[in-house]
């Protein structure tokens, strides 16, 4: 009698189970999805917010973009600098960005006979990585390579124009 019970409720099982799989194959429905998807093409919004003119360097306005220029004045000895640290801004909320000065043709000098300028960017590979919402720092060196001969060669303007890309996502 209870090797009857048994075999009676795993017969109910299995036809329960054949039920619902027959069920399910009988009405089956397909789903169909229908639209358009796309990604938004646009710069990141990554500026240069902020310069702290150290050691002389006269700095010009930013104008809360991807470039800025200083002045320098005032140099009168071989090898002798001048310095701005410049504070980067990410405004995205909820994207980092790789910031880097993407070659030397970016820094632009008016006067490259007599000044060079050079950059120091923290992080791997010259560059560093902007959390959202957050600043970073980079300092712009300027360096008198030789004495201008007339007091005209004397100040220099330096333009410097950064680059941002997506940064990885950390985990």
């Amino acid at each position: 009698m209870k090797n009857k019970k048994t075999l009676l409720g795993l017969v109910l099982i299995v036809m329960v189970l054949v039920l619902g799989v027959g069920y399910a194959i009988v009405n089956s429905t397909n789903l169909t999805v229908t639209g358009t998807a796309g990604t938004e093409t646009r710069n990141l919004d990554v500026i240069i917010s902020a310069a702290d003119p150290t050691s002389g360097a006269y700095y010009g306005t930013t104008n809360n973009s991807t470039s800025a220029t200083i002045t320098v004045t005032g140099m009168s000895t071989v090898n002798e600098t001048k310095t701005v640290t410049y504070t980067v801004s990410n405004r995205e909320s909820n994207l980092d960005a790789t910031v880097y000065v993407e070659s030397q043709s970016n820094i632009v000098v008016s006067k490259p006979s007599y000044f060079s300028a050079t950059t120091s960017i923290t992080g791997s590979g010259n560059a560093i990585t902007v959390p959202a919402n957050s600043t970073a720092t980079f300092t712009v060196t300027v360096k008198l390579d030789a004495i201008p001969i007339e007091s005209a060669d004397s100040t220099t303007d330096i333009t410097i124009t950064i680059k941002a890309d997506p940064a990885a996502p950390t985990p």
